[in-house]
């Protein structure tokens, strides 16, 4: 799941097809895959993630959908938001297939010289309105999932031939989202990014507290909240949970009521468990306020979960438009891990 917008027309290596039916033109090596509306319905709300509806809560519901959801019902809000999902997928229209296809044009050399299996790996676009999590990028099984604002402003650029800008916002941004569809397709190739690179501990319970799960924002592209962080802070090891949780739950918007917190962490005899304050609440803060940690990744809006710093980092490697900062030392280390994990 990205924040970003962008795309345009080229040709390079590459396949596409409309309605899922792919037509390879000879010599072709990346395949584009453009769902219709019938197959977008099925892969966001009946395809194997369908469970994804099950563990979101009723702020989340009503910030990813943009809905009321007053005096309703958990199980029945869930339902509302599934269908809310399926009546919202659209069709592509030429012009943005075409512009899709021109900027995966300009990438395909990039994917298949560092990446082959990515290049492997069919690029599969479902279209919506801006009521599929709030019209963020994400990614829904083996497809991603874009916005149709996120699409007009990418055919803004296309149409002024802003080549140059349109590729520095939309090759990061489509690369990371199709890491997002390898890393649910190969969980294992990660591992070694997550622990040894990163630094990141993976926990098979989550410790966790009621007022989280109620504030919580599932991320459809970081589901596994298993996975927590020792900083050192004045000289004392610190165990965190990095989450997002929404302000309020009231109307929240996901633009101005999402919060990146560290959640605090007790360790006792190798079992974890939050940490509580005299009240008895979760001990948290916003993560990009802890000086010992907001700099350790590269770009501060993609920190909180191992999936998003990987993401972030395959995508700057690979499209050579790094967010954030393009000097951090994980820049060359990623880049030495890609060439061993992503062949």
């Amino acid at each position: 799941m990205k924040r970003l917008l962008i795309a345009c027309l080229c040709l390079m290596p590459l396949t596409w097809a409309t309605g899922a039916q792919e037509v390879p033109p000879p010599g072709s090596s990346l395949s584009l895959r453009f769902l219709s509306i019938a197959q977008g319905k099925k892969a966001l709300v009946d395809g194997e993630e369908a469970t994804y509806f099950e563990q979101l809560q009723m702020g989340d519901l009503r910030a990813k959908g943009k809905l009321r959801l007053d005096n309703v019902a958990l199980t029945m809000a869930r339902s509302q938001l599934r269908e809310r999902y399926a009546e919202d997928v659209r069709a592509f229209t030429p012009s943005e297939e075409a512009m899709l296809r021109d900027v995966m044009s300009r990438l395909a050399p990039k994917i298949i010289g560092k990446a082959p299996l990515m290049a492997r790996t069919p690029f599969s676009f479902i279209k919506t309105g801006s009521c599929v999590e709030a019209g963020i990028p994400h990614t829904r099984g083996a497809h991603i999932v874009l916005s149709q604002t996120e699409l007009d402003a990418m055919m803004r650029m296309y149409r002024w031939a802003w080549t140059s800008i349109l590729d520095q916002m939309a090759a990061p941004l489509l690369v990371h989202e199709q890491v997002h569809v390898l890393q649910r397709a190969h969980p294992q190739r990660f591992v070694s990014l997550y622990t040894e690179i990163l630094g990141f501990r993976h926990l098979d319970t989550v410790p966790d507290h009621p007022w989280l799960l109620e504030h919580r924002v599932a991320n459809p592209d970081a589901q596994d909240l298993g996975w927590i962080y020792k900083i050192n802070i004045g000289g004392k090891d610190q165990w965190i949970r990095p989450d997002l949780m929404l302000r309020k739950l009231d109307q929240p918007d996901m633009a101005s009521d999402l919060r990146i917190v560290a959640i605090e962490l007790k360790e006792s005899h190798g079992n974890f468990v939050v940490a509580l304050d005299e009240r008895g609440q979760a001990r948290i803060q916003d993560l990009n306020s802890i000086g010992e940690y907001q700099d350790i990744f590269p770009n501060r809006q993609e920190n909180y979960h191992p999936n998003e710093i990987g993401a972030d980092l395959i995508a700057g490697w690979i499209s050579g438009h790094a967010e954030g900062n393009a000097g951090h030392a994980l820049r060359k280390r990623i880049a030495e891990w890609g060439w061993k994990n992503l062949q």
